[in-house]
């Protein structure tokens, strides 16, 4: 049993000289270079050509403005009364200058209405006889009682 234990603790005292002679081989310094430093670099300027390279390094990212609460409400019923409205007026203003233009066109039929019977008047009194008498003749059907 005391050779058991002796063996099994020479196990570990050389299991922990190997794992110590690792962990110290990785402390020891390896020689001197610049190759780490190097690459640093050269991936540094990799990355500094490629971001020049980039054709939307000047785009700024997209944000939407908030929808505006104008929106949120019910104003389409508001603009088809609005709509409506005007449709209305518009009417009767039409409606109003159809009757201004039908009054002005009947007064300027009346107008030369009167002045075409004016001048038929004129026609016949050059023409007809009883017009061109010097004296006033009696008007027809005057007719005396001798009763």
């Amino acid at each position: 049993r005391y050779e058991r234990m002796m063996l099994e603790a020479e196990v570990r005292r050389q299991i922990n000289r190997e794992s110590r002679l690792a962990e110290l081989a990785g402390l020891v310094e390896k020689p001197f270079s610049f190759q780490s430093r190097d690459e640093e670099r050269q991936a540094w300027k990799e990355a500094v050509t490629a971001a020049a390279k980039d054709p939307k390094r000047f785009q700024r990212p997209f944000h939407a403005k908030p929808i505006p609460n104008t929106v949120k409400t019910e104003k389409f019923k508001f603009m088809q009364l609005e709509l409506e409205a005007k449709r209305a007026a518009a009417r009767a203003r039409a409606e109003e200058a159809r009757m201004k233009a039908r009054l002005r066109v009947e007064e300027d039929t009346k107008v030369r209405q009167h002045t075409a019977d004016r001048a038929y008047q004129e026609r016949l009194r050059s023409v007809d006889p009883i017009w061109n008498q010097k004296y006033d003749t009696k008007p027809l059907g005057a007719i005396p009682d001798f009763n």
